[in-house]
């Protein structure tokens, strides 16, 4: 029998860690703050609004501005795991479908067992009227009925 294509699953998407980008974000934050304290002018004052925005603003926008990008490109890749694992089903129902088309399926349902012989199940599957006995006595043993939609 011929199988269907299997194909890869899509790439295991994980979220961001909030503890690693507050850990990286603290770093950063410090290492920024210690930057600005070193590198800032002797003879400009440092109790202004302009210095506290370099020392804590802009560090905290930049790693805001990063984790967001992060969660972006984690809501995309989801999107894309999802339309990837959508366009499979559909190449694999498309497969089955083209695949089903030359098998002569008939719908039916077996309602009971088949039989106790071998040949009552044979006669089932060649539409063969099974012997009046299996559904006149009762006592043989469980009635089959065969229903047709």
């Amino acid at each position: 029998m011929k199988l269907p294509p299997i194909y890869p699953d899509y790439r295991e998407v994980t979220p961001p860690g909030k503890l690693r980008w507050a850990t990286v974000g603290s770093l950063f934050w410090l290492l920024f703050a210690l930057v600005t304290i070193v590198v800032w002018p002797q003879n400009r004052p440092t109790q202004t609004g302009q210095f506290w925005f370099w020392v804590i603003g802009l560090p905290l926008l930049l790693v805001a501005l990063l984790f967001a990008v992060r969660c972006l490109i984690y809501h995309v890749a989801l999107s894309n795991q999802k339309s990837y694992r959508e366009v499979i089903q559909q190449a694999q129902t498309q497969w089955w479908t083209q695949r089903g088309q030359g098998l002569p399926i008939e719908h039916l349902c077996l309602v009971g067992p088949v039989g106790d012989n071998i040949t009552h199940h044979l006669a089932v599957l060649q539409q063969v009227v099974p012997p009046l006995h299996l559904f006149m006595t009762a006592a043989a043993g469980p009635y089959c009925a065969v229903l047709r939609y």
